[in-house]
């Protein structure tokens, strides 16, 4: 219950989380996994033992986060890759479950990655983000044409500078500062003032020259979230 130094991990530049397992990147581009690996979501090629340390998956890494038990990560070239489950699509192909890193076509040319609880993100150099996975709660933002999953990476929005991914809800910041969201809203954590989910992204009520998002969530639905003004206000709802 007191911070500690995570072994052989000095000089990391970037760390996230999963629901049960964590990563983080070394200055050199190293993407360093561990926790649990029932679904092979270290990605290191040995599910389901778990990681009780760090191990080394993929080189060439600028960003990565981990979903409920599947993880996406950024590659300095703007390739996506993904693994662990992939029940509900999540690592956006038609593949099963993998425990080791497999390219995805989620954009050659993607700058920003993020993954829902059983979905993922990406955003491309143009402005555009590409949604796939799980689809119940329309977190995809396809007006509901994937129907409960999508087996491969769809359009979903554009002009967008940043994008975050919750549970079953996701959020994309336009270049203008303004907050959009879609998906799940029995917690309000779409912030449209109202609790009903949407095929399609509406737009945050209220918010104005935001320059940073991030949205959270849980495996029971719970879900809020966040957004930072460029005069340093930060904003939560849900």
């Amino acid at each position: 219950n007191v911070p500690f130094t995570v072994l052989a991990l000095t000089d990391a530049v970037y760390a996230w989380r999963g629901l049960d397992h964590s990563m983080a990147i070394r200055a050199d581009g190293t993407l360093f996994t561990w926790g649990e690996n029932e679904f092979g979501e270290t990605g290191d090629g040995n599910s389901p033992t778990d990681r009780l340390s760090p191990v080394s998956v993929l080189t060439g890494v600028i960003a990565a986060q981990g979903g409920l038990d599947h993880t996406v990560a950024l590659k300095q070239d703007g390739s996506v890759w993904t693994w662990g489950d992939n029940t509900s699509h999540q690592l956006g192909d038609l593949s099963g479950g993998r425990d080791t890193p497999l390219q995805v076509s989620a954009g050659v040319f993607a700058t920003q990655v993020s993954a829902g609880g059983l979905h993922g993100m990406s955003l491309l150099t143009d402005g555009s983000v590409l949604t796939w996975g799980a689809n119940g709660s329309d977190q995809l933002g396809d007006n509901g044409a994937c129907g409960a999953t999508c087996t491969g990476p769809i359009s979903a929005f554009s002009d967008a500078v940043a994008i975050a991914a919750g549970a079953f809800h996701s959020l994309a910041l336009k270049s203008d500062g303004t907050v959009w969201a879609w998906g799940r809203n029995d917690w309000g954590q779409l912030g449209d003032n109202s609790t009903t989910d949407r095929h399609q992204p509406v737009q945050v009520s209220g918010l104005v020259n935001v320059v940073a998002i991030a949205a959270g969530g849980n495996n029971q639905g719970n879900a809020h979230s966040i957004a930072m003004l460029s005069n340093g206000e930060v904003w939560c709802w849900g």
